[in-house]
């Protein structure tokens, strides 16, 4: 299972550094399921419409490949007892979700995918295993 964030799946949308890259990782992990808070669903095209409007089409096909997780009581009391002060409040809501969902199913995460340097420390210090493809 693969739990990406908005920061990575942009890059899916429109060109970015690293857009190669993390395609290139997805694509070598095409049988894993790709999940995401449903968060995502705003956060993306709040972001497309914002940058890159002509590109809107790319985006609902991103999601189509992203099954969401919904925004469960769990997951907000987990959000919201982070310690960490320079987590915000939306990638403390990805973070929880992530941990839910590996808690709940059980199954094994391959990776957290952002390229958010905070949401990445914040996700490494709860024992999620991370990546940003391209980045060493």
């Amino acid at each position: 299972m693969i739990y990406i964030d908005t920061s990575a799946a942009m890059k899916l949308v429109r060109p970015e550094t690293h857009s190669d890259d993390l395609s290139n990782w997805l694509r070598e992990r095409r049988h894993h399921p790709v999940l995401s808070s449903v968060l995502i669903e705003v956060e993306l095209i709040r972001a497309t419409q914002r940058s890159a409007p002509e590109k809107l089409h790319r985006a609902a096909e991103v999601l189509r490949g992203v099954g969401t997780v919904t925004l469960s009581p769990p997951v907000v009391t987990r959000a919201a007892a982070y310690s960490e002060m320079s987590l915000r409040s939306l990638d403390a809501i990805h973070v929880a979700t992530a941990e839910h969902v590996v808690a709940v199913t059980k199954v094994g995460l391959e990776a957290f995918v952002a390229y958010d340097d905070r949401l990445l420390d914040a996700a490494r210090s709860v024992g999620l295993p991370t990546v940003a493809p391209g980045i060493a």
